[in-house]
């Protein structure tokens, strides 16, 4: 009878050790250059990103909206109806490493290789490949960054210079 009272202890052995080094759950886990924890602690740790938007359809639908059937015929439904939880410092770093090679977004989270290439949209966010698609350029030299931004104000010609500097600098 005090036997069965007894708790069982596991024993681990050498054999089942986990062989694969654990990253923690901090910059230095998810990047493995000291230059590329410090730009990214300087520049990405604090950025905002918008928070996880969703659509259900089929509320719009029963409301006779024209839109959801512009939705449906794209094949984009999947896509806008994800929901589920998401890390924000995951994404930034998704998008810290986010490179474009021939036109496939590659990048590099947590030592894991990530390639969005048209398998994946097809098969995970099941957004269909059109065939006359176009590829995205490797790089974009004529991009202007402020210039986009100011196209997306409500009065372009009044825009807060201030959200262009860094903390503690003043405008003169």
């Amino acid at each position: 009878m005090a036997e069965s009272s007894r708790r069982r202890r596991r024993r681990t052995s050498a054999v089942s050790e986990n062989p694969v080094p654990t990253r923690d759950a901090t910059v230095e886990g998810w990047l493995s250059d000291e230059a590329d924890q410090l730009s990214f602690s300087r520049f990405w740790k604090e950025r905002k990103l918008i928070k996880q938007k969703f659509i259900d359809l089929s509320w719009y639908i029963s409301y006779n909206f024209s839109f959801p059937n512009l939705i449906i015929e794209q094949g984009v439904q999947h896509l806008m109806e994800l929901r589920g939880r998401y890390y924000p410092d995951l994404v930034r770093t998704f998008y810290y490493n986010l490179k474009i090679r021939d036109g496939v977004f590659q990048t590099r989270v947590k030592g894991v290789d990530i390639v969005l290439d048209n398998d994946i949209w097809t098969n995970v966010a099941k957004v269909p490949v059109l065939e006359h698609s176009q590829t995205i350029p490797d790089d974009f030299a004529q991009f202007n960054k402020i210039a986009v931004y100011q196209s997306f104000l409500r009065n372009p010609r009044q825009h807060n210079a201030r959200l262009f500097l860094a903390k503690g600098e003043k405008k003169v």
